[in-house]
C-alpha cells in the first residue's frame, strides 16, 4: 500500500487522501484504489521538490531542504525577509535526531512537526500534503503492528533513488548531479559506493519481508 502511494506521488502525480480505507485487495492479488472523492492532483514543481526533499533529509543537508519546504508550501507576503539559515537548523533540531536513531526515519507524527514548523514561519504548506503525510502514517503504523521490524525507509529511499536515476526531467537530472558530482565534475565515488550498499541492505531486508 505504501509503494501505491509513492507511485502516485513521485511518479504519476497524484494523491489518494485515505487510502488506508480505500485500497483493497483484487482477485488477481493486486491492490487497487476506490472511491476518488478525496485525491489532489500534485504541480510538478512540487511533486520534483517532494523528491529532492526526501533526498536531502536523506543525507542530511537542512539547508537544501528549508529550499526544497518553501518550493513546496506557498510563502506568505512577508516571506521575503524569512531567515533561512535559521530554518534550515531548526530542520536539523527536528529531524537529526530521528534520522540518526535506530529506528530512523518515519512519516507517524511528521505531519503535526510540520504543522508546527509552519506556525512560526510565513509558510502555509498545501493541505494534500499535510493530509497525505498522517495517511501513509496510518499505513506504515499497520505495516509496524503486523512487522516491528518494519522501516519506512527501506520503502521510501529506493523509490527516491529510482526516481533521481532514471528520470530525465531536468530537475532530476540537477539532482543527480548534485547527489554524485563534486563541483559538478568529479564523481563522488564514496556516495555512489554508499548508495549501492544502501541498496543492497533494503534489497536484503525487503527479501526477508
Amino acid at each position: 500500500g505504501l509503494r501505491c502511494c509513492l507511485t502516485q506521488m513521485l511518479d504519476v502525480g497524484v494523491l489518494h487522501g485515505d487510502p488506508a480505507s480505500n485500497l483493497i485487495r483484487t482477485p488477481n492479488a493486486e491492490l487497487a484504489f476506490v472511491d476518488f472523492g478525496m485525491v489532489a492532483t500534485i504541480p510538478s514543481s512540487n511533486m520534483y521538490a517532494m523528491v529532492s526533499g526526501i533526498l536531502h533529509l536523506m543525507n542530511h543537508n537542512y539547508t537544501r531542504l528549508a529550499e526544497d519546504l518553501t518550493t513546496i508550501a506557498r510563502l506568505q507576503s512577508q516571506a521575503y525577509d524569512m531567515d533561512y539559515s535559521k530554518l534550515a537548523a531548526e530542520l536539523s533540531s527536528i529531524f537529526e535526531p530521528i534520522m540518526t536513531s535506530e529506528s530512523g526515519f518515519t512519516l507517524i507524527g511528521l505531519a503535526e512537526q510540520l504543522l508546527n514548523l509552519s506556525s512560526r514561519y510565513p509558510l502555509i504548506l498545501p493541505s494534500y500534503v499535510i493530509n497525505n503525510i498522517r495517511a501513509m502514517a496510518v499505513l506504515e503504523e499497520l505495516a509496524q503492528s503486523v512487522d516491528p521490524s518494519f522501516r519506512i525507509s527501506n520503502v521510501i529511499y529506493p523509490a527516491v533513488i529510482r526516481k533521481v536515476f532514471f528520470d530525465p526531467a531536468p530537475e532530476m537530472r540537477s539532482a543527480l548531479e548534485e547527489l554524485v558530482l563534486e563541483n559538478s565534475v568529479s564523481v563522488r565515488w564514496d556516495v555512489l559506493e554508499l548508495i549501492l550498499m544502501r541498496a543492497s541492505r533494503v534489497q536484503e531486508a525487503n527479501r526477508r519481508e
